[in-house]
């Protein structure tokens, strides 16, 4: 279980990796350009521990973490953007990770 978490918060960060190339993209003159393209290979890659995960376990322990990537744009945004946080974002940052969290506990 210890490593198909860590490969499921890795997917969890390429997929954030992948929005965030995405809106970079978009903000740029061209309409293909290499962030465009970086956000594709992000999102495919984040296939590959997406789906080994998704063979080696429940997805009803999965999802929670792929659910990840909801904190990592959050972070991302913040500090790659400089988009800002209101206190309202950021309680719902630590409810998602405590939700993440007890979903994912194992007994």
């Amino acid at each position: 279980m210890k490593n198909i978490l860590i490969l499921t918060i890795f997917a969890s960060l390429l997929i954030a990796l992948g929005q965030l190339m995405f809106k970079i993209a978009i903000n740029s003159p061209e309409k293909i350009n290499m962030f465009f393209v970086w956000g594709i290979l992000s999102y495919c890659l984040a296939a590959i521990p997406l789906i080994y995960s998704l063979k080696n376990e429940k997805l009803s322990k999965t999802f929670p973490i792929i659910s990840l990537s909801l904190a990592w744009v959050y972070l991302l945004s913040y500090f790659v953007l400089k988009e800002s946080l209101t206190v309202i974002n950021l309680v719902g940052f630590i409810f998602l990770i405590i939700g993440i969290t007890i979903i994912s506990y194992k007994k």
